[in-house]
């Protein structure tokens, strides 16, 4: 048997040829309205169909250059019928990881016209970040410009899905060759940086950046002027034109949260605010200072990170969760590209009713609720395929519809094709990732697709107010499942604790190490082709009446609780600004940094304590002046940012 034709799975065929081609090629063969007589001599494969139709694969050749007698060009439905019918009469056999770092230059070289070679080595060495997986598809993922690539064949350059509009093989399949080569041996993943370009003179535009940033904290949101906000976005610009693409996303997202904050929008977030320009401040001191093992490209952003239209792109949806900040909800639902293999994201605020006699709405309520005229909701964009002929996609993967053409069809959830090998790789993959304010800024780089095998000990924890189990996958790894009860979301809470009395075929949500062990927040979890978004499904079979099932107090509640009131503080003073606090702002800072002192949080209690001395001093200082508590603001904007990355649990 043709080892190269059995290693193509359904979405490499679609590759090679077209998702309505497979898919009419499946249902032929599935109700048998087709059958073959294969015949393999030395590797070269003949198909002798039902219908009249002989296919011919001869040894060495690729499909793409495969025969068939019927008048279509290119991989037609009876050359994917011939690869789906010597799958299904070989054995099976788990597939195994590889290296493309073991093809040879030798190898490469047929499969490129003159000069071509020189030339992706030339670019390589001109300068190069990518971050690599050996997998049994292995990927490579380039930064700039930016591209996709994942090998589908072991040891067979022919055999590539690339995300850039090249022919494959693509420059990028030597490229990502060489750059497995300097990959560690034994290493799952890592990241590649070649020839580094020496640091720009940026520190001028840095120093204006934070010097505008200082105003808004001096002024706050609520004084920032019309002024200062265009002084923003020309900032923004110049960043952007220098290749600080991250740096001039984060102004421009600054930006969006004081025109919601001055037109009364509900969808304004104090605490986003905050932690964007935490994240912000992050940039720029990592931008100067260039901390080592800290690719600079990955901090900056370059030039081509930028926003793309989306046309004719398809999409297949991963599950939906839900974010609850003070008085606002962020419902998110996760999408694969079928294309490139790029994780997506669309999301949508819901505030909350003001009159705190009235009920805010379920999850599932919201989720349900029209995006635009045409255009479902994220309950079923996340648990469907979804075709858009317009829209835009922002450098961080966030997608924007605007009044885009949309249509969503129901999905098989068939996440074979999208799942990575196991907890074992999602575990290296997770010890290589730097906090999320010194990586790039695209969503997804914590987010998997797992297949899963087993579940052991699911049940409901009273004490952390949680649902815990033990899920294990093909190879025998293990992890923790943790998912929070919400009483918005309840229905789909109990219903996700009654089906994992079985195994789900399928897993995906964030992950995170807390020390050697792996934990699972889950957004969407697969049985038998039947999805579950715990965040926002409500199953009509299924009340959450349980009196166990009530809010309670977790373990950690008061450090939690200490670090929510700090940025809800800080984001109040970045609203409000340092300018208009009072000796009732100081007393209260006095008393978070009691707190802080009293559960030992010596990392927050200086500069807490340096921003409650200065508020102090502002009441008897008639020529005070905000430059102190503005360095201590910034500190614990920063530190609001790192504790996404340093939580006790998987949402904190």
């Amino acid at each position: 048997m043709r080892a190269d034709l059995l290693a193509l799975t359904d979405r490499d065929l679609e590759g090679l040829s077209n998702r309505g081609t497979v898919r009419r090629a499946a249902r032929e063969l599935e109700r048998g309205k087709a059958t073959a007589e294969l015949t393999d001599e030395d590797g070269s494969i003949t198909a002798t169909w039902s219908d009249g139709v002989v296919c011919t694969i001869p040894a060495g050749v690729a499909l793409a250059d495969a025969r068939c007698t019927c008048a279509a060009v290119g991989v037609c439905r009876h050359l994917v019928r011939t690869v789906m019918a010597l799958r299904s009469s070989a054995p099976e056999e788990e597939p195994e990881p590889w290296d493309p770092g073991a093809i040879s230059d030798e190898v490469l070289a047929p499969h490129f016209r003159r000069g071509g070679l020189a030339r992706a080595r030339s670019a390589f060495e001109a300068g190069c970040l990518v971050e690599l997986i050996r997998s049994h598809k292995p990927q490579a993922r380039f930064h700039s410009p930016p591209a996709a690539l994942t090998f589908s064949v072991p040891g067979d350059p022919r055999y590539t899905r690339c995300s850039c509009d090249e022919e494959a093989p693509c420059r990028h399949v030597p490229m990502a060759v060489w750059a497995f080569r300097l990959l560690p041996e034994g290493e799952v993943s890592g990241r590649i940086e070649v020839a580094a370009e020496d640091a720009d003179a940026l520190g001028s535009l840095l120093d204006e950046v934070e010097a505008a940033l200082a105003d808004v904290a001096e002024l706050g949101l609520a004084g920032t002027s019309r002024g200062l906000a265009d002084r923003l976005q020309q900032l923004a610009v110049r960043a952007r034109a220098a290749g600080l693409a991250w740096p001039a996303e984060i102004l421009e997202e600054l930006l969006l949260e004081w025109s919601r904050h001055a037109e009364g929008d509900a969808r304004f977030s104090p605490e986003g605010t905050a932690l964007l320009a935490g994240e912000l401040l992050i940039r720029l001191d990592a931008i100067r200072n260039a901390p080592e093992g800290v690719p600079r490209a990955w901090v900056r952003g370059s030039r081509d990170d930028r926003e793309m239209k989306l046309s004719g792109a398809r999409f297949v949806g991963l599950g939906t969760e839900a974010t609850v900040r003070r008085g606002l909800v962020e419902l998110r639902a996760w999408l694969q590209d079928l294309g490139t293999g790029e994780l997506a994201a669309l999301s949508r605020r819901f505030r909350d009713p003001d009159d705190p006699e009235v009920a805010p709405p379920a999850f599932a309520r919201l989720a349900r609720r029209q995006l635009t005229a045409g255009v479902p909701g994220l309950a079923a964009i996340g648990g469907g395929q979804m075709l858009t002929k317009g829209g835009r996609l922002r450098p961080s993967r966030r997608m924007r519809l605007g009044r885009t053409r949309v249509s969503v069809s129901p999905s098989r959830h068939d996440w074979s094709d999208l799942a990575t090998a196991g907890f074992a790789q999602v575990r290296e993959q997770l010890r290589g990732l730097l906090p999320a304010a010194l990586r790039p800024r695209r969503v997804g780089a914590d987010f998997f697709v797992v297949a899963i095998s087993a579940v052991e000990d699911a049940g409901f924890d009273p004490l952390e107010q949680a649902l815990r189990a033990t899920l294990t996958d093909a190879r025998g790894d293990t992890c923790a499942l943790f998912h929070p009860f919400e009483a918005r979301a309840a229905a789909g809470f109990e219903a996700l604790i009654r089906r994992l009395e079985a195994a789900p075929t399928w897993v995906s949500g964030r992950f995170r190490l807390d020390g050697e062990q792996l934990l699972l927040a889950p957004v969407g979890l697969v049985w038998e082709g039947d999805l579950l978004q715990p965040w926002v499904d409500a199953p009509e079979e299924v009340r959450a009446d349980d009196e166990e099932l009530q809010p309670g107090r977790p373990a950690d509640e008061v450090v939690r609780a200490l670090r929510d009131e700090l940025l809800t503080a800080s984001a109040d003073l970045l609203t409000g600004g340092l300018a208009r606090c009072d000796y009732l702002s100081a007393r209260d800072w006095s008393d978070l940094a009691l707190r802080a002192e009293e559960l030992g949080a010596d990392l927050l209690l200086r500069p807490i304590r340096a921003l409650a001395d200065e508020l102090d001093g502002k009441q008897r200082r008639p020529r005070w002046q905000p430059t102190d508590a503005t360095r201590a603001l910034f500190d614990l904007l920063l530190l609001s940012e790192l504790a996404k990355d340093m939580g006790s649990d998987p949402y904190t």
